[in-house]
């Protein structure tokens, strides 16, 4: 008589792995015969690369970094940041997307990676190409305005745009980042005609307002404040869920009677589509907590860097799937054009 072995432990793993959707049903035992023998081995036992597709010193760069110190303390892994900055962070999005799904080249996204296969042409990758780990923040988005527009409130703009139709002009971080569908979302549903003026980053178009090229503009915190401080422009309203200890001043869209009315930029960490569940495995049970440690949150206020920001596993795909939808409904409505 035949008794039964129990079930492998690996394979137990590669079958919840299964169930939260990186390993399709049809391809379990293929993956299984692939991952059986990596399981043999401790995880992570060599250095993480993780890609930052900008460029050192900006917003996702300083994540990175903190993400890697916060990771060394709490487990003395040692995790390598690269940057890979290139055609509006696509480059190293698509570089991540075709690396070796061992668990060991990761990414730190961003809102690129939903709106990429959005609003470009020729974008080779998707977002089933990656296992999303764990949301590290986000950011707000404010609308600010030159302080010599004669409007002090998100109300008084409404009732002025639309004395004007097609003569206020707004600037953004650039055609269909996530600044400019913020800006198209919160046109379309007020039923305001505006000019948009893009620019080459979040500090250009702040300043552009600051300066008065632009009546307003959509743009973060960290770009913003220093020229709220010195009296160059007010910010009328922001587009997150709750106040940011950033700008606490500041109501939300919400709190002005537009309850729809959200949109937050962010960065998390992916792997590639068929990374092996033991890697998985520990990247699910140590990324969102390094985020949340005193290293990571420390002294990050400028980047509107809150535990609020920090989400994994399940609650990190369904944020990135409500995300989708949104844009694809923005972009549909306002008839954005494709980018090459």
């Amino acid at each position: 008589m035949h008794t039964m072995e129990p079930i492998p432990a690996w394979y137990r793993v590669l079958r919840g792995i299964a169930h939260r959707g990186f390993v399709k049903p049809a391809g379990l035992v293929v993956a299984a015969l692939a991952c059986a023998g990596a399981m043999a081995d401790t995880y992570p036992s060599r250095p993480i690369s993780l890609v930052v597709p900008f460029a050192a010193g900006s917003s996702g760069d300083a994540m990175a970094r903190r993400l890697a110190q916060a990771l060394k303390e709490s487990h003395n892994a040692t995790v390598v940041v690269e940057n890979r900055s290139g055609a509006g962070g696509l480059l190293g999005i698509e570089h991540v997307a075709r690396a070796k799904p061992d668990g060991y080249t990761l990414l730190l996204g961003s809102d690129s990676l939903v709106l990429g296969p959005l609003t470009r042409k020729s974008v080779s990758f998707s977002l089933n190409d990656f296992v999303p780990i764990a949301r590290l923040r986000v950011a707000n988005v404010y609308l600010a305005a030159h302080s010599q527009v004669p409007v002090d409130s998100v109300a008084a703009l409404v009732q002025w745009a639309r004395a004007k139709p097609g003569q206020l002009r707004y600037a953004s971080t650039g055609a269909s980042t996530i600044t400019h569908l913020a800006a198209e979302q919160f046109t379309q549903q007020l039923g305001l005609d505006m000019v948009h003026v893009p620019y080459r980053g979040a500090t250009q178009s702040a300043t552009a307002a600051a300066a008065g090229e632009v009546e307003f503009a959509w743009t973060g915190a960290a770009e913003v404040a220093p020229m709220v401080a010195a009296g160059k422009v007010r910010v009328l309203g922001m587009l997150g869920r709750g106040r940011s200890p950033a700008l606490p001043s500041v109501p939300t869209m919400a709190e002005l009677g537009h309850e729809d009315l959200w949109v937050v930029s962010w960065h998390g960490v992916f792997a590639p589509a068929g990374t092996p569940p033991e890697a998985l495995r520990w990247l699910d049970a140590h990324i969102a907590p390094a985020a949340l440690s005193p290293s990571f949150q420390e002294g990050a206020e400028a980047m509107e860097v809150e535990p609020r920001g920090v989400l994994a596993g399940p609650e990190f795909q369904r944020f990135l799937a409500a995300q989708r939808e949104r844009y694809q409904n923005v972009i549909r409505r306002g008839n954005i054009q494709l980018l090459d």
